[in-house]
């Protein structure tokens, strides 16, 4: 310059994130009693994602929060849930994600339909081996399950007669 004074200048640009990220959900939709239930998502973000977690609960009860690993490229997975041995209780999960600048995506209200798998188990059958003509006769059974026990049936017959098949209480 004429004045040989220096001169400087400052530019500040802008680094534009391409925002939340994206999750579809791969998981099966129902599962059995004792089972253990994998989480699997795929996670896009341009960004890049960061960490994923899962939240999930049986029915209505407590939730729980864990992360997730990253198995290869954008998926991502969680297999510490346990569906339990004692309830059909359906599981519901939430999915969150958040990439490298902090911008959160979520995935909510996802549903799977537990199944009870175990069939209820004939304990003992108390049942007396032999009755008088005319007496009462009572069938006595012990049944359990894993889940409950809600019905219980016995089929009896006379000879050649037709088959009754009636409700236990």
């Amino acid at each position: 310059t004429s004045s040989n004074s220096v001169m400087s200048s400052t530019e500040h640009f802008g680094i534009a994130a391409d925002g939340a990220p994206s999750i579809t959900d791969n998981s099966l939709d129902s599962a059995d009693t004792t089972d253990s239930f994998i989480v699997n998502v795929s996670v896009s973000d341009v960004d890049g994602a960061d960490s994923v977690w899962v939240e999930y609960w049986f029915g209505t009860g407590s939730k729980t929060n864990v992360s997730m690993v990253n198995t290869v490229g954008d998926f991502w997975e969680n297999n510490s849930i346990v569906i339990p041995y004692d309830s059909d209780d359906d599981l519901f999960y939430n999915i969150s994600a958040v990439d490298i600048y902090g911008f959160w995506g979520h995935l909510v209200n996802q549903q799977v339909v537990v199944s009870d798998n175990i069939s209820p188990v004939i304990v003992a059958d108390n049942t007396p081996v032999s009755a008088g003509t005319g007496n009462s006769f009572i069938f006595n059974a012990t049944v359990t399950d894993n889940v409950g026990v809600s019905d219980v049936y016995v089929n009896y017959w006379f000879g050649s007669e037709p088959a009754q098949n009636e409700s236990m209480s």
